[in-house]
C-alpha cells in the first residue's frame, strides 16, 4: 500500500484572524490550525502555529504540533523537518527515536539563525494503542475520551532554535503510554489551555472533538469554536486508536 504524503498545515497558510484549515489524510488522522478569533497580545503573524502528520509503515503515525515566537517561519522549519528527522534517527525504540528527532529538529533550527526565533515542539508516534512522545514547551498531549480528557505530558518552559538543547540542564519530556479503547490521542498548542480557548474543559472539548462522527468533523468543531471564542492560535492533531 502506498502511503500518503505527510500533512504540514503550517503557519504562513492563514493569514488572518478568524481563518482556519484543517487536513484528514487518513479517517482516523486529523490536523487542524486556527488562528484564533481575536488575539490577546501582538503577533508578529496572525498564525504562528504549524502542525504535522505523516503516516508510517505498518499503519503507525507521527505528529507534531509547534508554536512559535515572534513569527512562525520556526514551527514550519520544524514541521517540514519532522519526517526526515525521524527517517534518520539512529535509534529504533519509539521514545528514544522521537527524542532523537527532536535533537535533529533542533539541529535544523541552529542551522536557520535568519529565522531568529524559538518555538515548541512536541512530537508523537501511535502505533495500535500505544503512544510515545517528546516534547519541549507548553503545547499539550491529551488523550480525549466521552467521560473528558486526561493530560499524558508534562510541560516546561524550554523552547527549540536559539539555545541549544543540548546545552539545557533538564531534558525534554519524553514518555508512553496503552491509550484505552475509545480514546482519541490529541496533540495541541497553548491556544486549547482555557484560558486562551473561550474556556474549553475536559468535558467540553470532549463534546466538541467525540460529539461528531467523522473524526475530521470533530476537528473542525473544536477549529470553529477557536476561531469564534479562541483569544490565540492553535494547531492540532488528533488520533483515533480505533485505527484502521
Amino acid at each position: 500500500m502506498t502511503l500518503p504524503a505527510p500533512t504540514l498545515l503550517l503557519a504562513s497558510r492563514l493569514g488572518a484572524h478568524g481563518e482556519r484549515a484543517r487536513e484528514a489524510p487518513l479517517p482516523w488522522a486529523v490536523a487542524g490550525l486556527a488562528t484564533g478569533g481575536r488575539s490577546a497580545r501582538a503577533k508578529d503573524w496572525p498564525c504562528e502555529d504549524s502542525v504535522a502528520l505523516a503516516p508510517l509503515p505498518e499503519g503507525a503515525l507521527l505528529a507534531l504540533v509547534a508554536d512559535a515566537h515572534w513569527g512562525g517561519r520556526s514551527s514550519e522549519v520544524a514541521a517540514e523537518a519532522l519526517l526526515g528527522a525521524w527517517t534518520n534517527a539512529r535509534a529504533r525504540a519509539p521514545q528514544a527515536r522521537l527524542v532523537e528527532a527532536l535533537r535533529r529538529l533542533d539541529a535544523a533550527l541552529a542551522a536557520r539563525p535568519e529565522d531568529g526565533s524559538e518555538t515548541t515542539v512536541l512530537v508523537a508516534h501511535l502505533a495500535g494503542r500505544r503512544l510515545t512522545w517528546a516534547g519541549v514547551g507548553d503545547s499539550l498531549l491529551l488523550a480525549v475520551s466521552p467521560a473528558g480528557a486526561r493530560q499524558l505530558n508534562r510541560t516546561a518552559g524550554l523552547f527549540l532554535g536559539l539555545n541549544p538543547l543540548a546545552a539545557h540542564p533538564a531534558p525534554p519530556d519524553a514518555g508512553a503510554a496503552d491509550l484505552a479503547p475509545g480514546e482519541v490521542a490529541l496533540l495541541a498548542t497553548d491556544g486549547l489551555e482555557p484560558e486562551a480557548s473561550g474556556g474549553l474543559d475536559g468535558p467540553a472539548l470532549a463534546g466538541l472533538l467525540l460529539g461528531r462522527r467523522p473524526l475530521a468533523a470533530g476537528v473542525d468543531a473544536l477549529l470553529e469554536h477557536q476561531s469564534i471564542a479562541g483569544t490565540d492560535n492553535l494547531g492540532v492533531v488528533a488520533l483515533d486508536v480505533a485505527g484502521p
